[in-house]
């Protein structure tokens, strides 16, 4: 237990540095720069006489339904298919490393990164969009209600990229999954109509949409976005995203620990 700890801080601290000069982290740094892209654009346009905008919605729309999942999933399919593709992944397991370390410590790194740029790009568009809308919510108290969307952002993205990373341990092409499961799969089960609510319970956008909508208080219980639905509660949402961060990670580490990667010349 002692190595596997060492081990993932070791890989972690390298990955960071690697992942903060990387072209990766530059493409979802502009990705996180696009909600404060909106709320400038918004402030510009806006009319003289609208003084409030359902700000919590937007938000959520650009960056829980958008920003986070793509972020999440350019690093996390690349957590693991990286390494093969690099071809060092044989490197890496012959040396005196347990095999869990490469998929926890890169995707603790990955993690890391995300915060920081989640928390700055929520921050600054909730801001500026309280400057635009001051009826909807005073600009003062914008850093507190964007707080709940920063953790639930971060929450998010450590369950997709861990989804992600797994994918990336079973399949040569995890991208295109990905792809297909945040674009067509989840958006199919939980905002068609045709579609019984109950069923967007299996999607990882229901169960974030709950954790915001309970932990977020007045300004994210009121949203629009979060009232056309019955959502579970806030515990019972953490509960859940936990689980299933758990059980990908448990089942990419076993996979891992068992699979044998073929590199083809």
């Amino acid at each position: 237990m002692k190595d596997l700890v060492r081990s993932t801080w070791i890989l972690f601290e390298t990955q960071v540095k690697r992942q903060c000069t990387s072209k990766r982290s530059l493409l979802v740094g502009l990705l996180a720069l696009a909600p404060v892209a909106v709320a400038l654009f918004v402030l510009q346009v806006r009319p003289e006489d609208e003084l409030s905008a359902p700000i919590a919605s937007i938000l959520w729309m650009i960056m829980g339904q958008i920003v986070m999942p793509i972020a999440a999933l350019i690093f996390g399919a690349a957590i693991i298919s990286e390494e093969v593709e690099d071809r060092t992944v044989t490197y890496l397991f012959t040396r005196p490393i347990p095999r869990p370390a490469l998929l926890l410590g890169r995707w603790f790194s990955a993690l890391a990164v995300m915060a920081g740029m989640f928390f700055v790009s929520a921050c600054s568009a909730a801001w500026i969009l309280a400057q635009a809308f001051p009826e909807s919510t005073g600009a003062d108290e914008s850093f507190a209600w964007s707080l709940p969307l920063v953790l639930v952002m971060i929450v998010g993205s450590g369950v997709y990229s861990m989804l992600f990373a797994l994918a990336g341990v079973l399949f040569k092409r995890p991208m295109i999954l990905g792809l297909a499961y945040v674009f067509a799969s989840e958006n199919l089960l939980l905002l068609s109509p045709m579609v019984p609510g109950q069923i967007g319970s299996l999607t990882i956008q229901y169960h974030l949409r709950g954790l915001v909508s309970g932990i977020g208080g007045e300004v994210w219980e009121k949203a629009d976005i979060f009232r056309r639905a019955e959502f579970e509660s806030g515990l019972d949402a953490g509960i859940t995203l936990f689980f299933i961060l758990a059980f990908a990670g448990s089942f990419g580490v076993w996979i891992l620990n068992k699979r044998q990667f073929e590199l083809t010349a």
